[in-house]
């Protein structure tokens, strides 16, 4: 019967902890010197006008909501901490991830005219694009070329400022591919300069692989 009756309370300890505030059970980091968004979840019954954050390891660069919060992570180790009226509520401690280079994406229209290339810079970690929106922001400067085997065919096809085709360039083309189908046609882009702005807008340069290259066929080309 004593067993019975630890095991109930054990329940509802348990469940009454359960409906206390959870911030965001599936993150276990923040990235260092970004603005991390943090989502947390409270019990329907709660005043959330009486809840207050405090952080340990970093600040709080903009409360969105009571359910969204904006923290800059400054140190290896982040406790988020939330308070109703002045009590602890649910803390929660965060480990410290760096940012990974980021790379050149590539990205050709399905249109058969007008033909764009869009290249985008971007970081290939999708927790850092998802989590820092205000940090993840990339650009670049670039140039494209045609080549045909090892030979330039085209050059300056693409830019970061010439991303679109005129239909004279795509009729041109189309014809090249057609007079000699079996070579090894491919876009060739060497990125010049990358650039990634911060939550604060301020830019700062990011290492990127310098060189790309797209496949390019006529197949490709008139999808």
């Amino acid at each position: 019967m004593k067993l019975i009756k630890f095991v109930f309370l054990f329940l509802v300890f348990i469940f009454s902890h359960s409906l206390m505030a959870q911030i965001d059970s599936t993150k276990t980091h923040l990235y260092l010197n970004c603005a991390n968004e943090i989502l947390i979840n409270y019990p329907k019954n709660i005043d959330t006008t009486k809840i207050t954050f405090e952080v340990k390891g970093g600040k709080i660069y903009q409360i969105l909501s009571k359910e969204k919060i904006v923290v800059v992570a400054s140190w290896t180790v982040v406790n988020v901490d939330v308070y109703y009226k002045k009590k602890l509520l649910y803390n929660r401690k965060y480990t410290i991830r760096f940012l990974s280079k980021p790379r050149v994406h590539c990205v050709m229209t399905k249109n058969k005219f007008p033909s764009k290339l869009r290249i985008q810079v971007k970081s290939m970690d999708t927790d850092f694009i998802k989590d820092c929106p205000l940090d993840a922001v990339y650009t670049g400067t670039f140039t494209a070329d045609l080549i045909k085997d090892r030979e330039v065919v085209i050059k300056g096809l693409f830019t970061d400022k010439k991303y679109q085709l005129t239909k004279q360039e795509w009729i041109a083309i189309r014809e090249l591919f057609k007079k000699d189908p079996n070579a090894k046609w491919r876009i060739y882009i060497e990125v010049h300069s990358t650039t990634r702005t911060d939550y604060k807008g301020e830019k700062e340069n990011a290492t990127c692989p310098p060189q790309f290259s797209y496949n390019y066929t006529l197949r490709s080309f008139e999808m």
